[in-house]
């Protein structure tokens, strides 16, 4: 592409030229080069003609695939917080401390004791005391029948925890985990049918108060004594029938008072 510029030639110079050139008008025609001076102020000019630019070839696929793009590792989970132990629930209240007839409550309310304690106690008895607190008991005394065969306690026994206790062996110490004590007697003791000699028991969780008064004393036996005509032999330790070693005799009645509570011997009957 060129440019070209056409300049006229002025008025003066117009007429020296015609007079000595034939008549025409005269111009001056200078040719630039596409690339013009940049002195000059010329530029190329913008066509739509103009060739597309060419497009760079695309670089053939490479013979490797590039790996793929790495992930980034996630940060590892915070360690999870152990649960908090439970607490445990508090144990459930005991029952008020009470007791079944005929064991009887003593000290205020601190011992437990047989019925007619210091006496002996009865035969074919059964009592229960409930609530009594969660503390070693302390064995006042202890006096029960045990078994006559092998020492077990299938006769008299005191229970706690399940366990039984007889003869002079009481539950020293032990505690009550379930706050109950119970009680059981037959009716038999070995070799005298119903009678049983004495016995008696006293358990606490509290020691006693030593204000406490004792017990009042059982009444007295009667003294040895008879009446009708059976006499009493060999010093009070005996009774015969009147007339004894011969025959009683007929419409004979006759009572003796005060005889111990021991096995009776039978000397002759």
């Amino acid at each position: 592409w060129w440019t070209s510029l056409v300049t006229p030639v002025g008025p003066a110079a117009a007429a020296a030229a015609t007079a000595a050139a034939p008549p025409m008008r005269t111009y001056m025609l200078v040719a630039l080069s596409l690339l013009a001076s940049p002195v000059l102020g010329f530029s190329k000019l913008p066509d739509d003609r103009s060739p597309p630019p060419s497009a760079s070839p695309a670089p053939p696929p490479s013979a490797f695939p590039s790996p793929p793009p790495s992930a980034s590792p996630s940060p590892p989970p915070p360690p999870s917080t152990p649960p908090s132990p439970s607490t445990p629930p508090p144990p459930p209240p005991r029952m008020p401390l009470s007791i079944t007839e005929p064991c009887s409550l003593t000290d205020g309310g601190s011992c437990a004791t047989s019925s007619n304690y210091p006496g002996d106690y009865g035969s074919d008895e059964e009592c229960t005391i409930k609530g009594v607190p969660p503390a070693g008991l302390e064995v006042v005394a202890f006096d029960v029948e045990p078994d006559d065969t092998d020492g077990g306690c299938s006769h008299d026994y005191l229970t706690v925890n399940g366990v039984k206790y007889c003869g002079t062996s009481g539950p020293q110490g032990v505690v009550p985990e379930d706050g109950v004590i119970e009680w059981k007697s037959d009716g038999t003791f070995p070799g005298v049918g119903s009678e049983r000699p004495g016995s008696v028991w006293k358990v606490c969780w509290a020691a006693p108060s030593p204000s406490a008064p004792p017990p009042p004393a059982p009444p007295a036996f009667p003294p040895l004594s008879g009446t009708g005509p059976c006499p009493l032999t060999d010093g009070g330790a005996c009774a015969t029938s009147p007339n004894y070693p011969g025959d009683y005799g007929l419409g004979q009645d006759c009572t003796i008072n005060g005889v111990p509570m021991v096995g009776l011997e039978v000397v002759a009957f």
